[in-house]
């Protein structure tokens, strides 16, 4: 069961890796999809956003929410 002290958690976890760069591994077995080169930009309540690069130019933003890293759905990984 998810519970608010475990969101607050990982928001603060992310917090962390505002402007840096991460990948993201995103979904489960053989629709995973690993993301290189972002770097997470804003935290919200509910959501974090994240952009894009390609050849270090900015091309798109995408957005994830707190209970979408809890359940594995998407993982954060600092390099």
């Amino acid at each position: 069961m998810l519970n608010k002290n475990d969101v607050v958690r990982v928001k603060n976890d992310i917090q962390n890796y505002v402007g840096n760069r991460v990948k993201l591994q995103c979904g489960h077995g053989a629709h995973q999809t690993t993301i290189d080169n972002c770097v997470v930009t804003d935290i919200y309540p509910d959501i974090f956003t994240v952009q894009l690069y390609q050849n270090k130019i900015p091309y798109r933003k995408l957005s994830y929410t707190y209970i979408d890293v809890m359940t594995n759905n998407v993982k954060v990984i600092s390099y």
